[in-house]
């Protein structure tokens, strides 16, 4: 009778060892997600400024050539 006990209660254990992996691995690829989001959009904010940027110098050459005629 013990014996049976204990094959159950190892079985349960391992089942629900099996399943706080499976949590695990599905929090990592949360996480992984979020990341490649937050990437994302720091790129993109960085692409914003660049053009803005870009802009600016344009403008700012545009008025000195303008200057100098």
């Amino acid at each position: 009778m013990g014996e049976t006990t204990q094959q159950i209660v190892v079985k349960d254990i391992e089942i629900e060892v099996g399943n706080n992996q499976k949590t695990n691995e599905s929090e990592t690829t949360i996480q992984k997600e979020l990341q490649l989001k937050k990437q994302r959009q720091w790129r993109t904010l960085l692409c914003f400024l660049t053009i803005i940027l870009i802009a600016l110098i344009a403008t700012c050459a545009a008025t000195f050539v303008n200057k100098l005629k």
